[in-house]
């Protein structure tokens, strides 16, 4: 288990490198993003592994750590979009709420389009919808 917790790591790590990396480098010589990040309301903050985090309100809160300042992940990256994916399967494609899974321990910016995509692209998920509407329409007996 922790073999894959540490490849997870590495593979959050390349995506926010590959995404990132001026923010990365604002926080770490000035402490503070720039006006023109696309982060600047998020309060985001370097972790002890050098991982890009959501600051906020939920400082004081009785969450994990995780769940209190979630992991930024880019939008649109591949690793962003493996982990969403991962996650969706693991919980019996979970439509509902992927949102509220992904966001405990992840933040995406734009994430609605992101999850749609891979929702909208999931065979099993297509078919089941489309068993429902017909149940629901009356059309299985």
């Amino acid at each position: 288990m922790s073999e894959l917790n540490e490849a997870t790591l590495m593979c959050i790590k390349r995506a926010k490198n590959d995404s990132f990396m001026k923010e990365k480098k604002d926080l770490m010589e000035k402490g503070s993003l720039s006006n023109n990040s696309s982060l600047l309301s998020l309060n985001s903050f370097l972790n002890g592994n050098q991982l890009l985090r959501v600051g906020g309100r939920l400082e004081n809160s009785d969450l994990t750590f995780d769940q209190r300042h979630p992991s930024i992940l880019p939008k649109g990256h591949h690793s962003t979009t493996v982990i969403i994916e991962d996650i969706h399967k693991k919980n019996l494609h979970a439509s509902g709420h992927l949102l509220s899974l992904i966001r405990q321990k992840f933040w995406i910016p734009d994430s609605r389009n992101g999850f749609k995509k891979i929702t909208h692209k999931c065979l099993t998920c297509l078919r089941l919808t489309s068993y429902y509407n017909n149940a629901i329409n009356g059309s299985i007996t």
